[in-house]
């Protein structure tokens, strides 16, 4: 039993590690700002954050106030010479 319980408690660990961040997301860690204007002439705002694999988005309109908000999982997958940002397991 307790051997079980080894076994499962290191494959776990070994899965955390190999897990790591790969080098192309760590280029796009942190906070992007970007804002706009609709075509009713309002300016509307949005951050997109990513931390480690996580993401995080949110709209907010002219006065600031929160209109959107999003979360999900994030990795970059090679498409032959192409490297895709893959959103997974988004929460709205």
């Amino acid at each position: 039993m307790m051997k079980s319980i080894f076994g499962v408690l290191f494959v776990g660990v070994v899965m955390a590690t190999a897990a790591e961040i790969s080098p192309a997301l760590k280029g796009l860690q942190g906070r992007w700002n970007g804002e706009r204007t609709n075509s009713e002439g309002q300016r509307n705002k949005s951050v997109l954050e990513i931390k480690d694999d996580k993401m995080e988005f949110r709209a907010l309109d002219g006065d600031g106030s929160v209109r959107f908000i999003a979360k999900g999982n994030v990795k970059i997958e090679k498409a032959g010479d192409l490297r895709a940002l893959v959103i997974t397991d988004i929460r709205a």
